[in-house]
């Protein structure tokens, strides 16, 4: 069956006229876009760099915002402008014309069929363009691709690009993150940035790869020459062919980054000056001289010679430790400590035999944690920003429910039992594998009363060389584009979870099924949707809901709230909706429904259920005993009599429990049958002639916060 055609990229919903005077929206339509917006202090901050410098410190980019949190920090502060985080993270790049006249040319060469029409601004100096960014871009190193004039009108900078500034933000190994200051902030004339009037970000052409291929990529390191190399002015007083430390910090300063006036300079001209002074083991003028000749001509603009007399003289103070990058075993057969690499003997870049410090380590201080409340799409039901689960067997009216939920979203209608509240109204997305569209979906949104403009569904995705693929979760950041482009998304609905996990997942494994489940975590409380997660349950006949989820355990355990839907062992016409178990607050009630097969409509009670999912598949099981001709009082007293048994961490043998049991009345098929309830008690052979035992988890779960270890007999819940 062919593919709808393609739909035109996401533009910004944003109108710059209107949200001239409004951060705040503006970086909450960015965020639904799947960009990451970032508050700037306001163009009066008594800071460094008011108008440039993002609020929250050094942390800022290190968790994507909120929409809750975006709120809470332009209401605290009402004159904070808003940016756009670059490289991979951010999704864009921005190209910023500091001096038109100067790069004119330059941008002639770039782009020789025109300039792209591309959202971009204006600027107190110039223009600023935005365009997608690309894997691509990660080959040239460097956060920031830039040409200038200096003071001096000597050349600083990629002489290449003078004029350009090309903000990447690719550079793996950068302490500092980049950002763009966007409309409708405040620029340093005084007056707010204005959008140029395009509605597309773009793509980078292929002319601007191929000109920075020529102009841009840094050489590729070659191994170090068997014989000697010929002698450089740098290490002129090299002896025996080795390098001096003066030699190495001089190759190591043409490495590292410059520092950029607003974008965490002084940071690093203090980090710099701490790696070369006290890394090298160098006497403080010398390190002062090599600075000065060798990196501070790369720096926007460059320190005067007291500014960097002083970052040279505090980093002795604070670097007590001396020679920690000469790696004085180099070449030889000693290991580095905790495993680091070495370099080939006389290999003068050695910053990669750098050992790992605390500036690698990502922490966050409750401190400066924003305290959120939760916000309910259902109170006490389905949270927003977070995971729910609805878990039932094959047949039982799943499909039902999630769509007359969806038809009620798509309306803001009435929600069931709550005494007249109605759910915010928005949009749906819907991953389904197992329903038709036309002939299922469709029609039972419509039998909802339900708005079918608003529910939409995710059915591929289309790569940028054309080739269309079927969905799953490792296209994360398209299915967050996706529902981006609907402002108003309210509920994202997979159905069944277990046919979106991506090739190889096994989700009987906790470790994998976290891997897959934690981004969408993080993609929920980004977009404050709620992510509803349909999946099935095991055949067994198990008291305990959590434990009867198919796969692993870290399904209920990440999901905040676990609900099952099941028939009613005494009415087989009737339904029911039931907890599992939630740790948002008391545990709710559940409700009860049936299916008009006529309308195709769901019928709910009105009555509050106090019956739990336990109870619910306890009489299930009761049930299947009572045909199977044992008394359902009979098993329940065994599984009570096991729960006595087997304390936490108790093991016994098979023999003697089996013994036991029938001193008790309960037959070996009866104990056995007991057994599969309480998965926390597993069964295991000591040794290869041994004896077979039964044994208890130390501490069996109560709770989906209180999960129990893998064991070998299969995925412990």
């Amino acid at each position: 069956m062919a593919l709808p055609p393609p739909e035109p990229p996401a533009v910004p919903p944003w109108d710059p006229a209107s949200d001239a005077k409004n951060p705040s929206r503006t970086a909450l339509d960015c965020l639904f876009l799947g960009l990451w917006p970032v508050p700037i202090t306001p163009p009066d901050d008594p800071g460094p760099s008011p108008g440039k410098r993002p609020l929250g410190g050094k942390g800022w980019g290190k968790t994507r915002p909120t929409a809750g949190s975006l709120q809470e920090v332009y209401r605290k502060h009402p004159g904070a402008g808003v940016g756009l985080k670059l490289g991979a993270e951010g999704g864009v790049i921005d190209l910023d014309v500091d001096d038109p006249e100067l790069a004119a040319p330059v941008l002639a060469r770039l782009f020789p069929d025109g300039m792209p029409a591309t959202v971009g601004w204006t600027s107190a100096k110039g223009r600023h363009l935005l365009f997608r960014y690309h894997p691509r871009l990660a080959a040239y190193g460097k956060s920031i691709i830039k040409g200038a004039l200096g003071r001096n009108g000597k050349v600083v900078g990629n002489p290449h690009y003078l004029g350009l500034e090309l903000r990447i933000g690719a550079d793996p190994d950068a302490n500092d993150q980049l950002q763009s200051v966007i409309p409708p902030s405040i620029g340093t004339d005084g007056q707010p940035r204005r959008w140029n009037g395009c509605r597309e970000i773009l793509e980078l052409p292929e002319s601007v790869f191929m000109d920075l291929d020529w102009h841009a990529r840094p050489p590729e390191r070659e191994e170090a020459p068997a014989s000697p190399a010929p002698p450089t002015p740098a290490a002129a007083d090299r002896p025996q062919g080795k390098w001096t430390p003066e030699a190495r910090a001089a190759a190591y300063l043409q490495k590292c980054d410059p520092a950029v006036s607003g974008q965490g300079g002084h940071d690093q001209a203090f980090k710099t000056a701490c790696k070369v002074g006290p890394g090298f083991d160098l006497p403080p003028d010398v390190a002062l001289r090599l600075i000065r000749e060798v990196w501070n001509p790369t720096c926007v603009p460059p320190w005067s010679e007291a500014e960097l007399r002083h970052k040279v003289d505090e980093a002795y103070k604070v670097e007590p430790a001396r020679g920690g990058l000469l790696n004085a075993d180099r070449g030889g057969g000693n290991p580095r400590p905790n495993g680091a690499r070495r370099h080939p003997a006389g290999d003068p870049l050695a910053e990669e035999d750098e050992l790992p410090t605390d500036d690698d380590v990502i922490m966050i201080c409750l401190a400066d944690v924003v305290t959120e409340p939760i916000r309910w799409l259902i109170p006490n039901v389905i949270a927003r920003g977070m995971l729910t689960l609805i878990a039932g067997d094959q047949k039982v009216g799943k499909g039902f429910v999630t769509m007359d939920l969806a038809a009620r979203v798509t309306t803001g209608a009435e929600i069931p039992g709550s005494g007249g509240e109605c759910v915010p109204q928005g949009s749906v997305v819907l991953l389904t594998a197992e329903e038709g569209l036309s002939r299922i979906v469709r029609p039972r949104i419509v039998a909802a009363d339900g708005d079918p403009s608003k529910v939409h569904e995710l059915k591929a995705i289309r790569l940028r060389d054309g080739t269309v693929r079927p969905f799953d979760l490792k296209y994360l950041r398209h299915l967050e584009r996706g529902i981006g482009r609907f402002g108003d998304t309210r509920i994202l609905i997979i159905d069944p979870i277990s046919q979106y996990l991506p090739d190889g997942t096994d989700d009987h494994k906790s470790v994998q099924l976290r891997m897959v489940l934690g981004p969408l975590i993080e993609m929920a409380e980004r977009l404050d949707v709620a992510i509803l997660l349909i999946h099935h349950l095991t055949k067994g006949n198990g008291t305990k809901g959590l434990y009867r989820v198919s796969g692993s355990g870290a399904y209920t355990q990440i999901c905040r709230s676990n609900w099952l839907v099941c028939k009613d062992p005494k009415d087989k016409s009737r339904r029911l909706f039931l907890s599992m178990g939630t740790n948002l607050g008391p545990e709710p009630t559940g409700l009860a429904f049936h299916i008009d097969r006529e309308t195709m409509r769901v019928v709910w009670s009105p009555e509050p259920l106090e019956m739990s999912a336990d109870d619910a598949l306890r009489n299930e099981r009761d049930e299947v005993a009572a045909q199977r001709g044992e008394s359902p009082s009979k098993v329940a007293q065994c599984i009570q009599w096991l729960e006595e048994v087997f304390r936490p961490g108790r093991t016994v043998s098979s023999d003697e429990i089996l013994t036991e049991g029938e001193a008790k009345g309960f037959g070996r098929a009866l104990v056995f049958e007991a057994k599969k309830s309480l998965t926390w008690i597993h069964a295991r052979k000591e040794g290869y002639q041994g004896a077979w035992v039964w044994c208890s988890d130390p501490q069996p779960p109560k709770s989906p916060g209180d999960p129990a270890p893998d064991s070998l007999d299969g995925p412990a819940f």
